[in-house]
């Protein structure tokens, strides 16, 4: 705000407008080839942020959530499995909707060597106090969705849900996505009212603040660990197949 009334002033004394001022920048910005070059990398960067939803289908669910390989809440797969990964992820996140159906597609290519465990983190102030400023304003609440569908014998398909649509989480989305899931929203709702489901959300941000990587000051999602072996930031399905393949010696990819 500061910088635009700053701008503003200044255009009102020099008697130019605003598409004049963005001329001059612009022939001024191009005057100078290494500003230029030196902002290519940080456009392309913006650039592929925005586009990474849209390029990567990240509501591409593996559908398995009839295979039976559900056998604990929030525990995808064989819990005896040798490899072990923690997921610490945010509904809101989209380079976490990505990277955990390329977790959930680990565990349907290997599924006698790979179990998910999945960790709430969410980024937002209401249950996360290493947030200082308003983030992702829903997640606690697409957090607790998934523990209130927990409680009923459905987190997968609850989780699956929010990360497939993302778009539509908002605190009055819950009850429909409930619906959509096939809970029984009467009792979705009472959950979400109890305390409770919000103590769970925290006790995930607690086990979050106690890994590795968080004490060391990364306060973002998704974080990853393989074993004890920590990931951060998005996940292509084809680097974790390679790397499960040349780490833990698992065949190729079916």
């Amino acid at each position: 705000v500061a910088i635009a009334i700053t701008v503003a002033v200044h255009m009102f004394r020099a008697g130019t407008g605003p598409l004049s001022a963005i001329r001059a920048d612009w022939k001024g910005f191009w005057a100078r080839p290494a500003m230029a070059i030196a902002a290519v990398p940080a456009v392309m960067a913006a650039a592929g942020y925005a586009a990474y939803p849209l390029v990567y289908d990240v509501g591409a669910c593996p559908g398995a959530k009839d295979s039976g390989l559900c056998t604990e809440p929030m525990t995808y797969g064989d819990p005896a499995a040798r490899i072990k990964i923690t997921e610490y992820s945010d509904y809101q996140c989209p380079f976490c909707a990505m990277t955990h159906f390329a977790l959930r597609k680990a565990v349907e290519t290997y599924p006698k060597d790979v179990v998910l465990m999945h960790v709430h983190f969410p980024l937002d102030m209401e249950c996360n106090d290493l947030v200082d400023r308003p983030f992702h304003d829903s997640a606690c609440g697409a957090a607790r969705a998934a523990v209130c569908a927990e409680r009923q014998g459905r987190f997968w398909e609850m989780n699956d849900h929010l990360f497939t649509h993302q778009k539509a989480i908002g605190r009055d989305t819950f009850e429909e996505m409930a619906a959509d899931v096939g809970l029984d929203v009467a009792l979705f709702e009472a959950c979400m009212k109890d305390p409770a489901s919000l103590d769970r959300v925290r006790e995930d941000v607690a086990a979050a603040k106690a890994t590795d990587v968080v004490k060391q000051g990364m306060v973002g999602t998704p974080i990853i660990y393989v074993g004890d072996e920590s990931m951060v930031g998005a996940l292509h399905w084809e680097d974790l197949d390679q790397h499960l393949r040349q780490k833990y010696g698992l065949g190729a990819t079916p």
